[in-house]
């Protein structure tokens, strides 16, 4: 991303300029999503990717951070308004609708997958009624609830219908949702797999290993 920013010796080629062309946080690029040549450019390269390389799906990490201005870095109660306000890109939107619109015309038997934690209505939808056409989502506050239960709660204190609540989930999209128990985002910027988190005391203490051990792995499987 950054050296396509740079190749012709300016930044703002594919991208926005000043302030909005970063992402907030993590300092990436974001796409001008309503220039015609930056569209081209990226629903030509999903279709090269299918047709030169066998690709199968795609799934498109971190929506949030470019349906929104504010990079998803808000709260979201679940109100309608908080989906079509100011803050949408609504180029963005735009660009997902082509992109599984043409992917699937296309590629039939292609597979998108959105990581969204905003839960944005109708996005596996089909686009034909005015959703954005992905065939799942990934339901990332699960990871997270594991990760917090495992580090803060004691094993017969987890709520239940918290469990429950979080693994359902967007409920008008069950069936699309798709879960893990962890993710990358628990084993960067210092955090800790599940394994490591489960089983990690056990091996650095001698004392109640095996009890230990029977748990960690119980747990993990």
């Amino acid at each position: 991303m950054v050296g396509l920013s740079l190749f012709d010796g300016s930044n703002d080629c594919y991208f926005h300029t000043g302030k909005r062309g970063h992402h907030k946080f993590w300092g990436t690029r974001i796409f001008k999503y309503g220039d015609l040549e930056v569209l081209h450019f990226l629903l030509s390269n999903l279709n090269w990717w299918v047709v030169e390389y066998c690709i199968d799906g795609f799934q498109f990490h971190s929506l949030p951070s470019m349906m929104y201005t504010h990079n998803g870095f808000a709260t979201f109660a679940g109100d309608m308004e908080e989906y079509c306000n100011q803050y949408v890109d609504k180029d963005a939107l735009i660009y997902l609708v082509l992109a599984n619109e043409i992917l699937h015309v296309l590629h039939p038997n292609i597979v998108t997958i959105a990581e969204d934690a905003t839960l944005y209505p109708g996005l596996c939808e089909p686009t034909s009624q005015g959703g954005l056409g992905f065939d799942y989502y990934v339901n990332l506050s699960a990871s997270e609830m594991w990760v917090w239960f495992l580090e803060n709660i004691p094993d017969h204190d987890w709520s239940m219908s918290k469990i429950v609540t979080t693994l359902t989930g967007n409920r008008h999209s069950a069936d699309k949702m798709l879960l893990y128990a962890e993710n990358h985002n628990q084993s960067i910027s210092g955090g800790r797999s599940l394994a490591e988190i489960l089983l990690g005391e056990s091996m650095e203490h001698s004392s109640n290993t095996k009890d230990s051990l029977l748990r960690g792995c119980s747990l993990h499987k």
